[in-house]
């Protein structure tokens, strides 16, 4: 007998947008926080065809983020995401930004369910769970996928960042 087929991640294209960039060239880390956050909510979209139970907040309890590589404007970016455990009152989600096939930056979320009032956890509601079971990759994690991935090309080099202008080349109303 065949054991049941792992689901897919969930994959989407994210926008690196010119302000998420920093006086190095690259998307600032604080950014790509919220590039996680926006991978995160399409996903819960996407599974569940519905924005979030505000009966029933959800929170980001601990986070965890390795940067691999810089992540560069201009370059396609490509977040993944799953969930890898499920708990009485908690998830852990998985996450993966690529840039050319190439892990940029993985994640790691816990997240919890709350009481309306947010005064403590409570336990997943069941048509969250029911979502969340299908989806659940266990023992899978966004670190051993990346070390698993067959080598690609690395992202491209960013384009040429304008130099600031000098204090003389700015107008006095600037």
């Amino acid at each position: 007998m065949n054991a049941p087929a792992r689901p897919e991640p969930y994959e989407c294209d994210l926008p690196v947008r010119w302000s998420d960039q920093d006086v190095n060239g690259h998307v600032n880390n604080a950014r790509v926080v919220t590039l996680l956050e926006e991978l995160r909510i399409a996903a819960y979209l996407d599974w569940t065809d519905s924005t979030p139970d505000a009966g029933h907040p959800s929170v980001v309890r601990t986070l965890s983020v390795d940067y691999r590589h810089p992540v560069h404007h201009r370059t396609p970016l490509t977040g993944r995401l799953w969930v890898s455990r499920l708990g009485r009152s908690s998830f852990v989600m998985q996450h993966a930004l690529l840039q050319r096939g190439r892990h940029v930056v993985t994640a790691e979320a816990v997240v919890v369910q709350l009481e309306a009032d947010h005064s403590r956890s409570r336990p997943l509601a069941d048509p969250l769970r029911g979502v969340l079971e299908r989806v659940l990759r266990p023992d899978v994690t966004a670190s051993s996928e990346c070390e698993a991935a067959p080598g690609a090309q690395p992202p491209a080099p960013p384009g040429r960042v304008p130099p600031r202008p000098s204090r003389h080349d700015r107008s006095p109303l600037t």
